[in-house]
């Protein structure tokens, strides 16, 4: 099935974003980027490293154009592993970029393990993760 104009839009500005903040950024990555990284059965939409001195962050995507919480639940997200090194801070940021329009078709339960990117025309409104 071919990407659509609004996924490719949304993985675009994400990536623009996430860039900004100094990420490196891997759209589909077919492998896992190292070895620290593992997944089975899963493909993030994207998948970002910043590193600094004694410290890595990871951040991983899903663009959702038609946001479904069965669907999103059926993801493998949970294959995702990341080791950290004992001398480095390592830190996982998971966002779920959706359309405007569709943030009342999610659960907001899904905040306890991701950001919510709730994407529009002209502007980007971050919901953050709930701790």
């Amino acid at each position: 099935m071919a990407e659509s104009d609004l996924h490719r839009r949304m993985k675009s500005l994400v990536t623009e974003d996430l860039e900004k903040e100094g990420y490196w950024m891997v759209e589909e990555p077919l492998f896992p980027p190292g070895e620290e990284v593992s997944w089975f059965g899963y493909r993030p939409d994207l998948f970002g490293v910043r590193a600094a001195p004694g410290s890595k962050d990871y951040v991983v995507v899903e663009c959702e154009t038609h946001p479904n919480m069965k669907r999103l639940l059926a993801k493998r997200f949970s294959t995702l592993s990341i080791q950290s090194e004992l001398s480095h801070h390592c830190g996982v940021k998971k966002i779920l970029a959706i359309p405007s329009g569709t943030l009342q078709c999610l659960d907001m339960g899904v905040r306890k393990e991701w950001e919510v990117w709730v994407i529009g025309i002209r502007n980007l409104m971050k919901i953050p993760m709930l701790y």
